[in-house]
């Protein structure tokens, strides 16, 4: 960790000494030698005959120019060099600034490094800037051209309105380099900036990297209150092993579009409560394998971050990482969020965890509305992880998921697993008012002992083919726990489900009460077509009676039956000519087999024609028709319509499948039918997985929150 208190004290040091130096510049003593330069004045590299109390002022118009053209490319100069408007030169060879020696720039002075190509002794031009040794740059500026290069042995302070553009050339720091407020360094396309071993670079002002800046063993960039550093499209900057980047509050590293930061293997970033750190879209963070970023202030992400294996980001106290509108972040290393630490995924945000990646959340981790974590590797919750409205959290297969904390699915959030999700003694996993949990094939929930599940009145918990929730806690259901066909809802030893007064358990999968299990049910639990209810030996069951629900013919199973019935929606030429239930992948009509389609439809005025009942795509094509009907028989107000498959057919429900219904005659203000929908958004069927959707003027548009009022079944195996 960077010792900041020393490194100030150096700065405050080094600018005493600037001043003290500056200061005697212009009130020389009786002994010493002062040359005011008034226009150009050449210094060659054999004049060996400087002074420590030389004082060269080249005033406005006047250029000093150090040009070598002998095998002995380098002059020492001790003294001071005071640029009052005027330009400093060096056209070839190496210019040291001895020990103690000084360089002053103000009122638009300028230094010029150049190489020299040709002669007899071509040579790249240098500052050396040795130990003790400082460049002052106020109201001017250094322009280290092709080749040329400033080497900070010393002290270099670009100071307000001072200015550094290195144009291919190098500018290497071994020393201390301060950009003041109102300073700017600018690295273009070709050039860079090295911050070389023990050596540091603050930055109070601004520093724009269009090159490269590297940060070598043992090298410091801090950025101080004001301080600023943009990575432009074609820069990259690198923390290389033991390099460091400290962001102090106040100050921010930006990254912008096209750039790459790469944080090497023991290369560290710290940011400070106050700091921030911007990737933007079309910007590269990597974190490589034993590279690390400490956070207490703001990682902002709306680019891309690889956090490689063996790569650590540390969400600290207070520090906050947003995972913003197309911002990505790939874990393989380690991610982890720290006790008052908050992660936001916000919308368009995904944050994926790969094999082998790991995040461990002992803060807070929200997965606000648009935004989604793909699971592939592990996810630990000590503390708190919000899937906040619209947000989503996928836990697919080969993940690992253990809840030591809490869990919270807020309204409209929605966790989907393929994996197993362990609720560990004492923790909990809380749905909230319209949240939904999607248990999909491989699936499973599964609560120890001690621990607890909540659901809470209109929350979803849907237990799909081939998935379970396995209960040994205690699960308090407000709301709906659907156990479709192939699924299983297991009350294990210890475990207690209550069934509270207006929550129902419709279940066309199995139900089973084991041995030291009990089930109180205060609600409604609906045994449907298919499904089955057991209560092992010492297994207990109180409560209302199971409801058979189950009125079809030997073989049938009832996908869906939203029956809400609320306003109806215009079908017509001209406006909506197709009204379906769009299936997105998480749905759990995904899969399933149907051959029957039930709508609730109506007429207004004297529409003619056909209307087509069947599956579209997402083109608004036509993939599987159950049915036409001639509109005209229609009665003018509500009635069930059911539309089927002929010869033993059955069609399988794929992920954006629109099902309904298309009439594309009449017109939008007489003559039209209507399809009745399901408004009412505190009781959606399978929450935003399954909603309705109208096709217009050739897109499909709607609210994800309402559906179709529709009965779909399999009549027949």
């Amino acid at each position: 960790m960077i010792n900041t208190r020393t490194i100030l004290t150096f700065i405050s040091t080094a600018l005493f000494i600037f001043c003290a130096i500056l200061l005697s510049s212009f009130i020389p003593s009786a002994d010493a030698r002062v040359q005011n330069i008034t226009q150009d004045f050449f210094v060659n590299c054999l004049n060996t005959n400087f002074r420590t109390d030389d004082v060269v002022n080249v005033y406005s118009g006047a250029t000093l120019r150090y040009i070598c053209n002998v095998a002995l490319d380098n002059v020492v100069f001790p003294g001071t060099i005071n640029l009052i408007g005027g330009k400093l030169h060096i056209d070839g060879g190496h210019f040291y600034l001895d020990n103690g020696g000084s360089i002053n720039i103000r009122n638009g002075g300028i230094i010029n490094i150049n190489d020299r190509t040709s002669g007899a002794n071509p040579s790249d031009g240098y500052l050396m800037i040795e130990p003790t040794a400082s460049v002052n740059i106020g109201n001017g500026g250094a322009d280290i051209n092709y080749n040329g290069a400033i080497v900070v042995r010393g002290a270099l302070s670009v100071n307000d309105s001072g200015i550094i553009d290195i144009n291919n050339g190098t500018l290497s720091i071994s020393g201390l380099s301060y950009v003041h407020q109102g300073g700017q360094i600018n690295v273009k396309r070709g050039s860079q900036a090295n911050v070389n071993a023990n050596g540091t670079m603050g930055v109070s002002g601004q520093v724009t990297n269009n090159g490269k800046v590297n940060i070598h063993n043992s090298g410091h960039l801090i950025l101080f209150t004001g301080g600023n550093v943009d990575v432009q499209s074609t820069g990259l900057l690198t923390a290389s092993p033991a390099g460091s980047i400290e962001i102090q509050s106040g100050s921010s590293l930006n990254s912008v579009g096209g750039s790459t930061t790469n944080i090497m293997s023991l290369g560290l970033v710290t940011m400070q409560p106050g700091g921030k750190f911007n990737i933007s879209p079309g910007a590269v963070l990597n974190v490589e394998a034993r590279g690390e970023i400490n956070n207490r202030g703001i990682l902002t992400i709306e680019g891309t971050v690889n956090d490689k294996p063996e790569g650590f980001i540390d969400v600290n106290e207070n520090g906050v990482l947003n995972v913003n509108n197309s911002g990505f972040v790939n874990v393989g290393g380690v991610l982890m969020v720290n006790n008052a630490g908050v992660q936001n995924v916000n919308d368009g945000g995904k944050l994926t965890i790969n094999s082998g990646g790991v995040v461990k959340v002992i803060g807070v981790q929200n997965i606000n509305s648009g935004g989604e974590i793909r699971l592939l590797g592990q996810l630990n919750i000590t503390k708190g992880n919000n899937v906040q409205s619209g947000g989503i959290l996928n836990y697919n297969k080969g993940g690992s998921f253990n809840v030591l904390g809490d869990l919270n699915v807020n309204a409209r959030g929605t966790l989907n697993l393929r994996e197993q999700l362990v609720i560990l003694n004492g923790n909990s996993l809380d749905v909230s008012t319209l949240g939904i949990v999607n248990i999909n094939s491989g699936g499973k929930i599964l609560t120890n002992i001690g621990s607890q599940m909540n659901l809470n009145r209109f929350a979803r918990v849907s237990i799909n083919n081939g998935s379970s929730l396995d209960n040994f806690g205690t699960l308090q259901n407000l709301g709906v726990i659907s156990v479709k066909g192939g699924g299983s809802l297991n009350e294990g030893n210890k475990g207690k489900l209550f069934v509270n007064t207006g929550a129902t358990i419709p279940f066309s999968g199995s139900v089973t009460v084991q041995p030291g299990g009990s089930l109180i049910n205060s609600g409604a639990m609906k045994k449907e077509c298919g499904g089955s209810f057991t209560v092992q030996a010492n297994g207990s069951f109180t409560g209302n009676p199971i409801l058979d629900t189950c009125t079809a013919t030997a073989g049938s199973i009832t996908h869906m039956s939203d029956t809400t019935a609320s306003t109806g929606i215009r079908v017509s030429k001209g406006g909506n000519t197709i009204v379906g239930e769009r299936v997105t992948s998480a749905s759990e009509l995904k899969g399933d087999k149907i051959d029957q389609i039930t709508l609730n439809l109506r007429k207004t005025g004297a529409p003619t024609g056909n209307a087509t009942i069947g599956v579209f795509d997402i083109n608004g094509t036509l993939k599987k028709q159950f049915a036409t009907m001639n509109v005209a028989t229609l009665t003018t107000s509500f009635k069930n319509y059911t539309f089927s498959l002929t010869g033993g057919q059955l069609y399988e429900i794929v992920p954006e499948d629109r099902i309904g219904i298309k009439y594309d005659g009449g017109d939008t203000t007489a003559n039209f039918i209507q399809v009745m929908r399901d408004a009412n958004p505190a009781d959606p069927f399978d929450g935003t997985n399954s909603h309705i959707q109208r096709f217009e003027s050739g897109i499909w548009i709607g609210n994800n929150t309402y559906d179709m009022y529709m009965i779909l079944k399999q009549t027949h195996n």
